[in-house]
């Protein structure tokens, strides 16, 4: 398993677990700390990797969470902000016609642009073998 993949799958997903799991059975984080500071070797790396996992998956979340702000901030600066002043200069019957409009639009050119044609071609090598190539 690469580097990525454990910052940006398995931390995250085992810092949620983690912090479920606290939330459900009150005595979870008590009994972590508790086996940290136990003295027996095992449990205190149990302990410690577990304290480890949930504050770089928690780091992780929020940075995502952050990005996920800025993208937020980004789409409604640029697209419902000016969306926002349309409605307000047309009323809310011509900006739902507007908006059904550019949508047909836009399904109509997604559906025209994706559509794919499929050629046949029959390619003869004797008189028993025949191979048909579609592309």
């Amino acid at each position: 398993m690469e580097a990525e993949d454990l910052f940006t799958e398995v931390f995250p997903a085992m810092a949620l677990i983690m912090i479920i799991a606290g939330f459900l059975d009150p005595t979870f984080w008590p009994m972590l700390l508790q086996w940290l500071v136990s003295g027996k070797a095992f449990l205190m790396v149990l302990a410690a990797s577990a304290f480890l996992i949930v504050i770089v998956g928690g780091v992780v979340l929020i940075y995502y969470a952050i990005v996920a702000l800025i993208f937020i901030a980004i789409f409604s600066i640029f697209v419902l902000a000016p969306l926002y002043f349309l409605y307000l200069v047309l009323g809310l019957t011509y900006s739902v016609i507007l908006g059904a409009v550019v949508g047909a639009v836009i399904l109509l050119y997604l559906v025209e642009t994706r559509t794919v044609r499929i050629e046949q071609h029959t390619i003869t090598l004797s008189v028993h073998r025949k191979y048909i190539v579609k592309r």
